[in-house]
């Protein structure tokens, strides 16, 4: 983001007061670090429903509400972005606003290639990106999805319910101006760059004839300080291609013998969460554009 997205306002959300200290004491350029124990005693409506979720039901129940939060504080923001941790751009997002600034909410599906088309029972869309303007939809949207989490917000499938996820699936026929980001280069990721012809040319990487906006590194975990895995194991040859241009081309990474590895830049966008993984579920961050 530092090298594709300027200028922006990153709010890290920051889930104890370790994290809060590490990410405030990086003092990063456009990052503004948010304590999120703080703003919870504030919440009593989160804190009625902690008890009932697991740890990960209720890191997907404080999504939106900490969106409403940011909105509160900051009346200037017109448009937040809500930002998974484990995204990494590759190219300038402006394509994506482009293609969403008439609309009032912007949401992106999985897109997941046909042998996979089962884990749809999560959710179509992925909350990876999601922007809300404010507009009265764009509001009215965000506080719908904070009520609905509030109510029933957990790690398993209950009709057309999953998570903070499967909400999104009603959203386009349930609002005006909800726009579904077709960009074949954003949130390329593991469950669907089976989709597409991958490609690289004069160091830039395409998807079909699009630019690669950011990919999402689903299973990204920290092994130490310094050292991050991207279960490239996992995805073989591709998560790999992705890794390897990142380390030609990426500032942070000093030695290229480790995985993700470098100075502690990256963790301004993971200083948040580590849930169990799952396709189109790792996470944590939010975007202000202003």
């Amino acid at each position: 983001m530092q090298k594709h997205c300027k200028p922006f306002t990153l709010h890290a959300v920051c889930l104890d007061e370790l994290s809060f200290q590490n990410v405030s004491d990086l003092k990063l350029e456009g990052v503004v670090p948010i304590s999120f124990l703080a703003y919870e005693k504030t919440n009593a409506r989160l804190l009625e429903v902690k008890p009932n979720r697991s740890r990960i039901e209720y890191y997907f129940t404080l999504g939106p509400t900490v969106l409403q939060h940011i909105f509160e504080i900051n009346p200037n923001i017109d448009s937040l972005t809500y930002l998974d941790a484990d995204l990494y751009f590759f190219d300038s997002s402006k394509a994506i606003f482009e293609e969403s600034k008439q609309t009032n909410v912007t949401i992106i599906s999985h897109k997941f290639n046909a042998r996979l088309k089962g884990f749809e029972k999560y959710g179509k869309y992925n909350v990876a990106w999601i922007t809300f303007k404010r507009t009265e939809v764009g509001m009215r949207c965000l506080n719908d999805w904070a009520n609905d989490c509030l109510n029933w917000c957990h790690d398993y499938v209950e009709g057309e319910k999953y998570g903070d996820q499967k909400y999104l699936d009603s959203w386009t026929k349930k609002y005006a101006g909800v726009c579904d980001l077709q960009h074949k280069g954003a949130n390329l990721a593991p469950w669907n760059f089976a989709n597409f012809k991958i490609s690289e040319r004069e160091n830039k990487i395409y998807i079909d004839e699009q630019p690669l906006i950011f990919y999402h590194f689903a299973g990204l975990k920290q092994l130490d300080e310094h050292t991050f895995t991207t279960s490239a194991n996992k995805y073989l040859f591709w998560h790999r291609f992705f890794v390897s241009h990142i380390r030609r081309n990426a500032e942070h990474v000093s030695n290229p013998g480790r995985r993700l590895s470098g100075s502690r830049r990256p963790r301004a966008a993971l200083a948040v969460l580590r849930p169990r993984q799952r396709p189109g579920r790792p996470r944590r961050s939010l975007q202000q554009r202003g």
